[in-house]
């Protein structure tokens, strides 16, 4: 495996964990400034904001075992 392609799915990795975390955020505070805290988290908010990681992966893997 070339240097490239391994710091290209670190970059990948890292910014699939921002992203996640992002979407974390933003379903417990709803978009708004609300406080964060853990008792109010909206799951639907959270689920479709990280949906693309595990979309992209999926592809990534599929294409990666051809």
């Amino acid at each position: 495996m070339s240097d490239f392609k391994l710091k290209k799915t670190r970059m990948i990795v890292v910014a699939s964990i921002f992203w996640i975390l992002v979407s974390f955020y933003l379903g417990d505070t709803g978009y708004s400034k609300d406080s964060f805290d853990f008792d109010n988290i909206k799951w639907e908010t959270f689920f479709v904001f990280s949906l693309p990681v595990p979309i992209y992966w999926a592809y990534y893997w599929i294409n990666k075992g051809r």
